[in-house]
């Protein structure tokens, strides 16, 4: 990913990781941010498809772009587990902190991972 380096950034805190079946049955990655943005309060909520199946289905796919999307959230934060992505400080574009997030920044190394990636490989 390439960061424009005309991008301003804000400090957010993940207050929430999880991985989760959802009433469809899709297996989904969910990411909770809160931070300031000029002064006010921001909570952004992401969630990415890892899989499919959900309890007692007879068939489990899961993706590969769902597992680097996890590995990469792991990177970015320095998790060695995915229970301790919870309450690490990341930064995150400005102009995503109240949309659509898609990248996640190390809070002070020159780390990125943006989601759009994943899925662009997929398309490819």
């Amino acid at each position: 990913m390439v960061i424009n380096k005309d991008i301003e950034f804000c400090n957010a805190v993940i207050t929430e990781a999880s991985i989760k079946f959802n009433n469809q049955g899709d297996l989904v990655l969910g990411l909770c941010f809160e931070g300031k943005l000029d002064e006010e309060d921001f909570k952004t909520i992401i969630t990415y498809p890892v899989g499919q199946g959900g309890i007692d289905a007879k068939t489990f796919v899961g993706t590969n772009r769902g597992i680097l999307a996890i590995m990469k959230i792991m990177d970015v934060t320095d998790a060695s587990n995915w229970e301790s992505v919870r309450g690490r400080a990341v930064r995150i574009p400005k102009q995503q902190a109240e949309g659509r997030l898609c990248a996640v920044c190390h809070i002070t190394k020159d780390k990125w991972f943006s989601l759009d990636d994943c899925q662009e490989r997929k398309r490819k």
